[in-house]
């Protein structure tokens, strides 16, 4: 799938942009075990086990909840105010 907002967190990976078959992400450099994952088409938000929020993808308004407005995010950020 596209990734041109980094809505699929894995900024450091070639992936192809036209893809129509769901493709696995080898590594997504993360320390932490996730426990839920939510996609829209522009971004991506995933629930660790410590009940910690975390976003990537479009944030050009601050839709992610990271005190940006940064074009995009491309690795997943800890959202804090949503994050336990």
């Amino acid at each position: 799938g596209k990734d041109n907002f980094g809505q699929l967190g894995i900024s450091n990976q070639n992936f192809n942009d036209n893809d129509l078959v769901p493709g696995m992400a080898k590594q997504l450099m993360l320390d932490f075990e996730i426990k839920e994952v939510f996609c829209t088409p522009y971004c991506s938000f995933v629930i660790s086990h410590g009940n910690q929020v975390y976003g990537c993808g479009m944030n050009l308004r601050g839709q992610l909840g990271l005190g940006t407005t940064s074009e995009k995010q491309s690795s997943f950020a800890l959202i804090e105010s949503l994050s336990a």
